[in-house]
């Protein structure tokens, strides 16, 4: 599927490009389709709705964001999606909610002939800070216990923008706000394992060096297949993938508020060498390191 996902990338042309966020795709026909509703732009105090519907997607159908400026609530209703946050990889059935993220970067393709999806896009001054409030900012995948209810919170928000009246637009941004809370009630209920909370911090704590399955296995007393077993249950992804994608989300942040080197910020993540740093950067942001902090240097 990675593979079929970098032929994508090299196929897709820009849509809109912002600073240093690039919106990109490739479509296939008349797909994807979208019947949204849009509020007009304003300048939110907190939190609002900015847009919301439904899209029809297709086989081949295809979007990236890199360095998103968009943060969007995505509820698979229909078909299959595959999404991935950051270089972290889920598939995602009828019943299953991902997260675009402020700042992340973003891959989804349709893994079925036809899907479809309801879609929420959230703004407001606040809005950054209300996600992290919440401890959704760590939250890109949720498998729903009640996903007719969170269809229905999508559509009542929809029915309230389509209204359109000052009240209306106040009661959707009530209603969105609410359906944050309802997601992290959903997060909450799913408590993770002892162990696999040991493993993480094992991980984060030791980003400087490249730990192996076998130095994770051996420290926790269990088996590599265990470890793989408990990485695809509660992170959907490998450990290998869950690795790289810490290091790339520690080597954004130090590119974008330190001035440490490159080749420094390549030694304090536990890369003996900075070009293939610079590889494994370029191919999780689609822009080398120095490219990176030069296209946030010229946005500023």
């Amino acid at each position: 599927m990675q593979d079929k996902i970098e032929c994508l990338l090299r196929k897709s042309k820009i849509i809109e490009s912002e600073g240093s966020s690039i919106l990109g795709g490739c479509n296939e026909g008349r797909l994807p389709r979208h019947r949204f509703l849009y509020r007009e732009p304003e300048v939110a105090p907190v939190l609002s709705v900015y847009t919301a519907g439904i899209g029809y997607w297709g086989d081949n159908v295809f979007r990236y964001r890199r360095d998103s400026n968009t943060f969007a609530l995505e509820l698979v209703i229909e078909g299959e999606f595959l999404f991935a946050d950051n270089g972290v990889h889920y598939a995602a059935p009828p019943g299953c909610l991902f997260i675009v993220h402020l700042h992340h970067d973003i891959e989804m393709m349709c893994t079925t002939t036809r899907a479809r999806k309801r879609t929420i896009i959230l703004n407001g001054q606040l809005l950054e800070a209300i996600v992290t409030s919440l401890r959704l900012n760590d939250c890109a995948f949720i498998k729903l216990s009640d996903p007719d209810e969170i269809e229905a919170k999508f559509m009542t928000i929809e029915k309230l923008l389509l209204t359109g009246d000052s009240a209306s637009l106040r009661q959707a941004d009530a209603a969105a706000y609410e359906l944050l809370l309802h997601l992290v009630k959903e997060i909450s209920s799913a408590p993770i394992p002892e162990k696999m909370l040991l493993l993480m911090e094992m991980i984060d704590n030791n980003l400087n060096q490249m730990l192996t399955v076998e130095d994770l296995a051996r420290n926790l007393h269990v088996s590599k297949a265990t470890i793989y077993r408990m990485f695809r249950d509660h992170c959907h992804c490998t450990p290998l993938a869950y690795m790289t994608n810490k290091r790339m989300t520690m080597a954004e942040w130090m590119l974008r508020h330190s001035e440490r080197s490159i080749k420094e910020i390549a030694a304090a993540l536990g890369y003996k060498n900075q070009l293939y740093f610079s590889t494994s950067f370029k191919k999780y942001h689609q822009l080398s390191p120095k490219n990176f902090r030069r296209r946030l240097t010229a946005k500023k």
